[in-house]
């Protein structure tokens, strides 16, 4: 699912979206990447989102 909304597949080419639902979808998917590994510290994200309006954009390109 959350691949899928990722990738918005199903979704318009070009529309209004909420970049805050895209780099939470990213975070996601990223989410095993960032935890710590054998020869690789873990990455903290830091979120301090302001508030944005929706922008007209292709989603998929912009993930």
């Amino acid at each position: 699912m959350s691949l899928r909304n990722f990738s918005r597949l199903d979704e318009a080419p070009i529309k209004a979206v909420d970049l805050h639902s895209g780099i939470e979808s990213t975070l996601l998917i990223m989410q095993n990447r960032l935890q710590a590994g054998e020869h690789q510290p873990e990455i903290q994200v830091i979120k301090e989102y302001g508030n944005l309006p929706t922008i007209t954009c292709y989603p998929a390109q912009l993930n």
